[in-house]
């Protein structure tokens, strides 16, 4: 499906982020395959990506102009980097019929769409600050929202580290942004959350789902006040 006007390649308005001689969240997996900007690293496969478009060093990992850290600070300094790039993964996913989903329920809830993908991004790697975590052939997700359920353009979920969408997910900023915000659209479809919590609850699903929950709302409230 065809792209909003405006939003193919580079584009205005703090959606992309200068690094070095490079840039993160200007084009994704799918228009440019190889576009290493979140890391050439994949913990999962224990090598880097053997064809990238650029240096550790120019990648969103590698340059190291995130921070890590569950501070407020972290939160805010992360979130001001990144926050054009949710904002350009949210406007796309309103053409993908695997994504928008997730939209229509922030609208419906009055939910800043953008600022809750933050907030659970930020409970999962501190909005990128933290590297991927594997241990031989397990993985509890890769990439800056730790997506390990792929949802696949027919709407099929498996968490198979051997499909084509893999390499994406792992290197590519607005490509794994796509498919997490998938598996939040699928969580909404099947699980009917009626809040913020409740989605969070469902997006983490382990025993310790309640206190990511109230984190992540934690993460939210405290985004607001962050002052973009």
């Amino acid at each position: 499906m065809a792209l909003p006007e405006g939003d193919r390649g580079a584009s205005g308005g703090g959606s992309t982020i200068a690094l070095g001689g490079e840039t993160a969240c200007e084009y994704s997996w799918e228009e440019r395959p190889g576009t290493t900007d979140y890391t050439l690293w994949d913990s999962y496969l224990k090598r880097n990506y053997p064809r990238p478009d650029r240096k550790q060093a120019d990648s969103l990992q590698g340059s190291k102009v995130l921070k890590s850290g569950d501070t407020v600070e972290t939160l805010c300094h992360n979130a001001r980097l990144l926050k054009g790039c949710f904002a350009k993964a949210n406007a796309r996913a309103e053409y993908d019929p695997m994504g928008a989903g997730y939209l229509y329920w922030a609208k419906e809830r009055k939910v800043d769409p953008v600022l809750l993908r933050m907030a659970i991004a930020m409970q999962e790697t501190n909005l990128g600050g933290l590297k991927d975590s594997c241990s031989g052939g397990s993985c509890n997700g890769v990439g800056m929202n730790q997506v390990i359920t792929i949802v696949t353009d027919s709407g099929h979920a498996t968490n198979s580290g051997n499909r084509p969408e893999w390499a994406g997910i792992t290197h590519n900023v607005l490509t794994n942004m796509k498919y997490g915000i998938r598996v939040l659209a699928m969580k909404i479809a099947e699980r009917e959350p009626r809040d913020i919590a409740a989605l969070a609850r469902f997006y983490n699903g382990s025993p310790h789902a309640a206190e990511y929950a109230r984190k992540v709302q934690r993460n939210y409230e405290n985004l607001r006040a962050c002052g973009f």
